[in-house]
C-alpha cells in the first residue's frame, strides 16, 4: 500500500479475535501487525494492517464506548480512513457500544454489519443470529460465565446499548446490518462492501468477512523468518467453552498427556510462583508424548472459591505457567486457547507485537511474537472453534509439516520474466503431487508471479515472497518466492519483447540460485528459459558475458570440467561441445575431451540409481567415419578415448553411427549417448519430446530436461526457450519443467 489513506486499521475486544481476524490478511497477502496491548496508534506504521485488541469485551459499555472512540479519532488524525470493527462470532462483549463509537467517531454516515461467518456455522437470517443452527440466545455462548449473550435478533442486540439506527438488508444511515447464510453470500456482500479500495470503509464483522477481502496488490514484502516448529504441541487451556472442553477430552482419549492447574489452590491463595514452576518441571518430566495439555478444568472448585476477579486471577497464574513452559522447555510449540488466556500469557512474557503467519485450520491460528527478549511462535485460537479432533489434528500437522521440511528443497529460478518461465512455474506447482515429493522455491520476483498466476488463471494461489529460505511454508496452495526486486514497474512492462530489465532480472535469479545451493540451504537448482540477447544486453555494461545458462553455473561455481545432458524420460544424451559453431565443435572433438565426457556421463547414471551403466559413444563423421573414409576424427580421437573408458571400468560402446545410435537407445541398448556436438543430441531428444498439434495449432507436449554435469551443484533445466510469442497468454506447456523438477529430485536423493 502506498499512503495511510490505503492502510487497515482493525478494532477488536480480545486477542485470540485480533489474530483470527488479522491472519485473513495475511493469507491475503498484506503486512499485518497486532498489538496485543492498546498502546495507541504507533506514530511509525509501516505495515499494511494495523489490528489493536482494544481488551474491552469484558469492559463496562461506556468505558468500551470511549476507548473505541478515542482510537477511531486518534486514528484519523493519523491518516487512517479504512476502519473495521472485529466482533465476536457469538456477538459477546460491547457489541452496540463499539459500532456506535465508530460510527460516530468516524463521520460516516452508514456503518456496514455481517456478523456471519458460514462455514464456522454463524449465519443470520432475517436478522436472526444462528450458532451452530441454534439462535444466538440457545447456543452455547448464552452459558458463558463472563459474558452470556441472551438476544438473537441483531437489531435488539445492539440496542441494548445503544440508540443507533440499525437497517436490516438496506443500506440507510446508521448500521446496516446484512442477513448472510452461504459463502456465496458472503463473497456477494464482500463484493460489494470492499468495492474501491482507496476510498474511506467503515464496516464491521467477525473474521468471515475479512476472509473475503481484495489480495493485496503492488509491491511485494519482505516476510519474517520461521525456523521450524517442533512436532511436540503443548496445549495451555483457559476456556470454559463446550467446544474446547471435548476437544481436550477428545486428544486426553487419544493419548495425550493431560493435567488439570491447581484453580483451587490458586483461588485460596495456596498457591505461589516456586510451586508453579515445580508443576511445570513435574508436567515436563512426565510429558512423553508429542501431545500434551494443561487446562482450568479443575474439578475441585466450589463456588466459594471463585472470587470476584476469579478469572483475573486464573488468567494470571496461566500466563505465569506459559512463562515457565518457555523458560524450562523452549524448544516445544506452544498453543494458547482462549483470549483472556492469551493476554495473560502477553503479559508473563512481555510481549509487544504478533504477526499472524498462517492460519492451521479454521480459527487457529500461528502467529510470530516479538518481546523484550527477543521472538517467538505461539498457536492460537479462540475458545469456540473448531472440531473435536483439531488439538489431535493439529500434532498431526506439525509433524506432517516437519517431514515436508525435510523434503528436498528445489530452487527454480523465473526465467526471463518477459517470457513463459513464470507462467509454466504456477502451472507446475498447481499440481500437489510436486509438493509431496519435494518443497520448491521459486527464486525471482514475487511481483511478477502475481501477473503470472492471473495469466493461467490462478487468481486462488497464493504468492508468498520470503526473504529467507527458512520463511518458506512448502505447502500446497502457496508458491513460496525468495523474492528478488528485479523489476520496477510490472504493469508496464512488456511481455515477450527482449529487454535489459528482463535479462538482468534473469540472470540475477540465476546467479542467486546457484549461491543459495553453493551455501547448502538448498538441495537442487531448476532453471526456466533465460533470453541470452537480453541477458547480455545487460551484462555488457559490466563488461561481462555468457552464452548460456551453463557458462553461468560453470562461472560461479568454478567448474573447470562440465558438460550438458538432455533427458526425456531414460532417453539421455551428452555432449562433448555445445555452443559453438559446426567448424568450432569438429576441432573440439580430442581424445581428452571425450573420455571427460564418457565419465561425466557414466558418474550421471550412476547418481540416477543405474547400476552398472551401457555408455554409447556416436562418431562425428556420417556411418562414425567409415574406417577413415569419412574422416579421421574417429580413429584419432574417438576410439582411444573410448579404450581408456573401458579400462576404467566403464561399459562405453562404440563409435556408433549417429544415424541409428539413438533408435537403438530407444530399443534399450544404452541408458546413456555421448554426442560430438550440440545438434547432434538435441535433434533426436527435441524429435521424441516435443508434439506439436497441427489441429490445434499448438504444442501438445514440450517434454525434455537439460543437466548440466560436473558442477559440485545439481542443476537440471526446461529444454526449450522464453518462447516470447506466447508469454503472457497462458498457453505454454510445463511440462518439460516438470520433468526438469523430477530429476532434480531424483539426483538430489
Amino acid at each position: 500500500m502506498s499512503d495511510m489513506n490505503e492502510k487497515l486499521l482493525i478494532l477488536a475486544d480480545d486477542l485470540t479475535g485480533s489474530l483470527d481476524t488479522g491472519v485473513q490478511l495475511s493469507k491475503k497477502g498484506y503486512e499485518v501487525t497486532v498489538l496485543p496491548v492498546n498502546t495507541g496508534i504507533p506514530a511509525d506504521f509501516k505495515a499494511d494492517v494495523l489490528v489493536i485488541n482494544t481488551d474491552t469485551r469484558h469492559m463496562k459499555s461506556t468505558d468500551a464506548y470511549r476507548i473505541v472512540s478515542d482510537l477511531t479519532k486518534d486514528a484519523m488524525h493519523s491518516g487512517f480512513r479504512r476502519f473495521y470493527k472485529k466482533t465476536d462470532s457469538g456477538l459477546r462483549g460491547n457489541v452496540g457500544s463499539e459500532l456506535s463509537a465508530l460510527l460516530e467517531a468516524s463521520g460516516q454516515k452508514t456503518l456496514s454489519f455481517v456478523p456471519a461467518w458460514p462455514k464456522m456455522g454463524r449465519i443470520t437470517k432475517e436478522g436472526i443470529h444462528y450458532v451452530n443452527s441454534r439462535p444466538l440466545s440457545e447456543s452455547i455462548f448464552a452459558k458463558d460465565v463472563r459474558n452470556s449473550v441472551k438476544e438473537s435478533r441483531i437489531d435488539r442486540l445492539i440496542h441494548l446499548q445503544s440508540d443507533v439506527s440499525v437497517s436490516l438488508n438496506v443500506e440507510t444511515e446508521g448500521i446496516a446490518a446484512y442477513d448472510c447464510a452461504s459463502e456465496e453470500e458472503m463473497e456477494t456482500l464482500a463484493a460489494k462492501i470492499f468495492a474501491d479500495m482507496h476510498r474511506p470503509l467503515i464496516a464491521a464483522g467477525c473474521a468471515g468477512l475479512l476472509e473475503k477481502y481484495p489480495p493485496r496488490t503492488g509491491k511485494a514484502y519482505s516476510t519474517i523468518q520461521c525456523e521450524g516448529l517442533s512436532e511436540e504441541l503443548i496445549v495451555l487451556s483457559g476456556s470454559l467453552n463446550e467446544v474446547t472442553v471435548r476437544q481436550l477430552q477428545y486428544a486426553e482419549d487419544n493419548n495425550a498427556r493431560r493435567v488439570h492447574l491447581p484453580v483451587h489452590q490458586i483461588l485460596r491463595g495456596d498457591w505461589n510462583e516456586t510451586e508453579t514452576e515445580q508443576f511445570v518441571s513435574f508436567f515436563l518430566d512426565e510429558a512423553h508424548t508429542p501431545l500434551a495439555i494443561i487446562d482450568t478444568l479443575d474439578e475441585t472448585v466450589t463456588a466459594e472459591d471463585k472470587a470476584e476477579n476469579a478469572a483475573g486471577i486464573i488468567e494470571q497464574y496461566m500466563g505465569k505457567t506459559a512463562a515457565c513452559l518457555f523458560r524450562q522447555n523452549p524448544h516445544k510449540t506452544l498453543m494458547i486457547i482462549g483470549g483472556d488466556t492469551l493476554l495473560g500469557c502477553v503479559h508473563a512474557l512481555g510481549i509487544e507485537t504478533l504477526t499472524p503467519i498462517r492460519e492451521m485450520a479454521a480459527g487457529t491460528v500461528l502467529a510470530q511474537y516479538t518481546s523484550s527478549h527477543g521472538k517467538g511462535y505461539l498457536i492460537t485460537k479462540s475458545g469456540g472453534f473448531g472440531d473435536e479432533e483439531l488439538l489431535v489434528s493439529l500434532q498431526k500437522q506439525l509433524e506432517e509439516n516437519n517431514k515436508m521440511k525435510r523434503r528436498p528443497i528445489i530452487g527454480i529460478t523465473m526465467g526471463d520474466p518477459a517470457g513463459s518461465g513464470p507462467e509454466i512455474t504456477v502451472k507446475a506447482l498447481s499440481d500437489p503431487s510436486v509438493y509431496e515429493r519435494c518443497c520448491p522455491l521459486v527464486v525471482g520476483d514475487a511481483k511478477i508471479l502475481e501477473q503470472a498466476k492471473m495469466f493461467v488463471s490462478h487468481p486462488e494461489i497464493i504468492i508468498h515472497p520470503v526473504s529467507d529460505v527458512n520463511d518458506a511454508l512448502f505447502e500446497y496452495g502457496t508458491i513460496d518466492v525468495y523474492h528478488l526486486d528485479l523489476i520496477d514497474d510490472v504493469k508496464n512492462f512488456k511481455i515477450g519483447e527482449v529487454s535489459k530489465e528482463g535479462g538482468r532480472a534473469a540472470f540475477e535469479s540465476v546467479r542467486t540460485v546457484i549461491e543459495l545451493a553453493m551455501e547448502k540451504k538448498i538441495d537442487a537448482t531448476v532453471t526456466n528459459a533465460l533470453n541470452k540477447e537480453a541477458m547480455n544486453l545487460a551484462l555488457a555494461e559490466e563488461g561481462m558475458h555468457f552464452d548460456g545458462h551453463t557458462e553461468i553455473y560453470a562461472a560461479y561455481t568454478n567448474t573447470k570440467k562440465y558438460t550438458m545432458m538432455l533427458a526425456h524420460h531414460d532417453f539421455r544424451v551428452v555432449h562433448v561441445s555445445t555452443h559453438v559453431s559446426l567448424r568450432e565443435a569438429c576441432d573440439r572433438v580430442k581424445k581428452d575431451r571425450v573420455m571427460e565426457v564418457i565419465q561425466l556421463a557414466y558418474q550421471a547414471c550412476h547418481d540416477l540409481g543405474i547400476e552398472n551403466p551401457k555408455v554409447g559413444v556416436c562418431g562425428l563423421n556420417p556411418h562414425a567415419g567409415e574406417n577413415g573414409l569419412f574422416g579421421r576424427e574417429e580413429i584419432d580421437e574417438i576410439i582411444p578415448a573410448i579404450e581408456e573408458a573401458r579400462e576404467k571400468g566403464i561399459d562405453a560402446i562404440g563409435p556408433l553411427p549417429p544415424d541409428s545410435a539413438f533408435s537403438q537407445m530407444l530399443g534399450g541398448w544404452y541408458d546413456i549417448i555421448v554426442c560430438m556436438y550440440h545438434d547432434q543430441g538435441h535433434i533426436p531428444t527435441k524429435t521424441i519430446g516435443f508434439v506439436y498439434d497441427r489441429v490445434k495449432q499448438t504444442w501438445k507436449a514440450v517434454e525434455g530436461v537439460n543437466i548440466t554435469l560436473g558442477l559440485p551443484i545439481i542443476r537440471t533445466s526446461v529444454d526449450h526457450g522464453t518462447d516470447f510469442p506466447h508469454a503472457g497468454k497462458g498457453e505454454s506447456n510445463e511440462l518439460s519443467l516438470v520433468n526438469a523438477i523430477d530429476y532434480a529430485l531424483r539426483m538430489a536423493r
